[in-house]
């Protein structure tokens, strides 16, 4: 029989799953995390009885598609030191259990405990859990001192738009210099693709890092991207709904400031917005062959005011093409692309968790593998 632990377990009040005339009833339950050789699992229990009887009022097998997270601006309950346990994406099949603890310190080793569990996809030792809920509790100690981000109308980032070209080459070089840093982190290459991040616990936004070969010539590559990311093109959907706010022609590199919304495919996320100011550099602008894209938040007089919406902040961010020789003297490319996102909020908290639990990475390897594909179509077309 499967040896287990229990990590965790007392007293909460948690919200019933059935709403009777639009209202939802808090009841108290006892609640356990198990942690056993197959994974963990988090119960609850009407009464102490069912303990002995293993008859849980409702059980989770916790794996890395759950979390624990701070509750959203649109799902405020009036229960104090509430959290949610659910889906990190929506799914319908799952539930999101909101819980009301008696104290902020009961209800922070709730969620460092539950977290630390789903982001282990496989049983942990003792030692290396307990490192894993420091890490946790270090992250969300982190967040919990960020002022609040609900607020429209306030000045999100210090960058004004950058209207001197020598400036936005500047910028292009510092994303350059940071792509080819030493300090990345956690460096993981599978099939062909490396990704690599920055501490979560000393930067206040998610920094991530995706390099790869894809075998054609960079400017084929660099062509196709700006082709593709173009509304119509078959990597446009994060800028469909884009807003172009002003356009910076009057000097070389062209840039653009741009606003967009986005909805969250997470349990009762507000909705994000965000405003960029983005350039593309060619290459025969650079010294080394090298092209890309740069982006990075920043002010505009004429942002749209938009009630419920949580901004999301970007460090310099983009990709890097530049000149790989293989093995047969052919010219390849070598991508890197650079991502410092700070999404506010509780969506902050679930990327960095899903980043430690494999899941974020398993994504954005499939995302490159894709963009690799189509660029390679596209060379073959060119072609002929």
């Amino acid at each position: 029989m499967e040896e287990e632990f229990v990590v965790k377990e007392g007293w909460v009040v948690k919200e019933s799953g059935q709403a009777v005339l639009g209202q939802t009833n808090w009841r108290k339950r006892w609640c356990r995390l198990v942690r056993g050789s197959n994974g963990a699992s988090w119960s609850y229990y009407r009464k102490m009885d069912d303990i002995a009887l293993n008859q849980p009022a409702g059980r989770i097998e916790l794996n890395s598609t759950y979390a624990a997270r701070e509750l959203e601006e649109g799902e405020r309950k009036k229960k104090p030191n509430c959290f949610a346990l659910g889906p990190v994406f929506d799914d319908f099949a799952k539930r999101t259990y909101y819980i009301s603890c008696e104290t902020v310190d009961d209800k922070l080793s709730w969620m460092e405990v539950l977290n630390a569990a789903t982001e282990s996809l496989q049983a942990e030792p003792q030692d290396k859990f307990e490192k894993r809920k420091k890490s946790v509790r270090q992250r969300m100690t982190r967040r919990s001192r960020k002022p609040s981000s609900r607020r429209q109308g306030e000045n999100d980032s210090k960058q004004e738009v950058c209207l001197d070209p020598v400036q936005r080459m500047e910028f292009w070089a510092r994303l350059c210099q940071i792509i080819e840093s030493e300090n990345w982190k956690k460096t993981d290459t599978k099939n062909g693709v490396t990704v690599s991040r920055l501490s979560f616990t000393h930067n206040d936004k998610a920094a991530v890092k995706i390099e790869g070969v894809i075998p054609v010539p960079p400017d084929i590559a660099f062509d196709y991207l700006q082709l593709a990311m173009k509304k119509g093109g078959k990597l446009d959907q994060p800028f469909r709904g884009e807003e172009v706010l002003q356009k910076v022609e009057e000097s070389i590199p062209h840039a653009s400031i741009v606003y967009n919304k986005y909805s969250v495919p997470l349990p009762s996320a507000a909705p994000r917005d965000v405003c960029l100011q983005r350039m593309w550099i060619p290459s025969y602008l650079t010294r080394n062959g090298t092209s890309g894209m740069v982006l990075w938040s920043t002010y505009h007089s004429h942002i749209p005011q938009v009630q419920g919406f949580t901004r999301v902040l970007a460090d310099l961010s983009g990709f890097v093409l530049s000149p790989h020789t293989s093995s047969d003297s052919s010219v390849h490319t070598n991508a890197a692309i650079l991502i410092q996102i700070d999404v506010r909020d509780s969506l902050q908290t679930m990327l960095e968790g899903s980043y430690k639990s494999g899941l974020l990475k398993v994504g954005l390897r499939t995302a490159f593998a894709h963009i690799s594909n189509l660029v390679e179509q596209y060379y073959k077309c060119v072609q002929g």
